[in-house]
């Protein structure tokens, strides 16, 4: 029924008769299929699912009824709903820009992931998904980051905005920024100065996740060095050995630098930063022969783990590996 109803639709256009009614026709039909997606009847649901997978832009008219459906209760509904307004495309931009300062975080968040799936298509809607990174909610200022770069990946406010994402009080919504400045880098952006600066961020959590990235991208941030090796001083010692390994990672001659740290964090309280600068020293290899007597003695650690990963090390070092 709606595949006809929306054939109708577009042979209209092309007669140029006004389509307004029938706009409002496809609104009434939609909500129809929303209702149908609640039958108890699986085979109900499953003919509203494949009819609503075929709106696209010239079902404009039942953007009003989709946009008031990402409320709905059932979770399926509304994922089956944000699929159809990403489909529809740029005529519902505006509407779920709209609903990006909607009541409900529910209605935000899908509206997000709507534009989300557009891509460039939604690029009207930027400047509300940059406000979307100060939502209260931390899932919607995630999905906001990462909508950033899937909308606008060239554009001038994408870098301040996910540096910005760097300083967030929740753990995912750094780790997302983090994961989302890494692609950028690896696309040619220059996000290493953003790394290197972020190592000096007043959060355990930023300056270990932008460590760990200035490893990954091991050659490619050799203009880190400079800050890497000030954070060799940093007073987090799991930091201490993040920043030790990028540094290796990135300049291996940098070796000498960091082995007197690691050594030393292999008599630190903790097992886990004992068995970190034990596997650090392990990734550096021959060259890390001075931390050998340290590591003969971590050895004899209380911990299995940290033994373990001394030994590694210890082979790893004399080249039996």
């Amino acid at each position: 029924m709606l595949r006809l109803l929306l054939t109708g639709c577009l042979v209209c256009a092309a007669l140029g008769v006004a389509g307004s009614g029938l706009q409002a026709q496809d609104a009434k039909e939609v909500q129809k299929l929303l209702a149908q997606l609640k039958d108890r009847d699986i085979s109900e649901r499953q003919t509203a699912l494949r009819e609503l997978a075929k709106l696209g832009p010239d079902a404009a008219g039942a953007v009003p009824v989709l946009v008031e459906a990402l409320n709905e209760k059932n979770k399926e509904i509304r994922q089956v709903v944000t699929s159809v307004l990403s489909k529809i495309g740029k005529p519902a931009v505006p509407a779920l820009t709209k609903a990006l300062k909607g009541e409900t975080a529910v209605v935000r968040r899908q509206a997000v992931l709507a534009l989300s799936k557009m891509g460039p298509a939604a690029k009207d809607a930027l400047p509300g998904l940059k406000n979307a990174l100060k939502d209260k909610d931390n899932h919607i200022r995630s999905f906001a980051a990462l909508a950033l770069v899937k909308i606008d990946p060239e554009g001038p406010a994408v870098l301040p905005a996910l540096t910005g994402a760097l300083d967030d009080e929740d753990k995912g919504v750094r780790l997302s920024a983090v994961y989302v400045l890494e692609e950028l880098g690896r696309k040619g952006k220059k996000v290493v100065p953003i790394f290197a600066k972020a190592l000096g961020n007043g959060e355990r959590e930023v300056r270990l996740t932008a460590a760990a990235a200035l490893a990954r991208l091991g050659n490619e941030a050799k203009g880190a060095v400079p800050n890497l090796v000030d954070g060799l001083k940093d007073k987090d010692a799991e930091v201490r050995n993040s920043v030790a390994l990028a540094l290796v990672l990135i300049n291996p001659k940098k070796a000498e630098n960091v082995i007197p740290v690691l050594v030393a964090n292999l008599n630190d309280k903790d097992a886990g930063v004992r068995r970190g600068a034990a596997y650090v020293l392990g990734e550096i290899g021959p060259g890390a022969k001075a931390a050998v007597p340290a590591l003969i003695q971590a050895q004899k650690d209380k911990k299995a783990e940290v033994r373990q990963a001394a030994g590694q090390a210890l082979e790893l070092i004399r080249g039996k590996k």
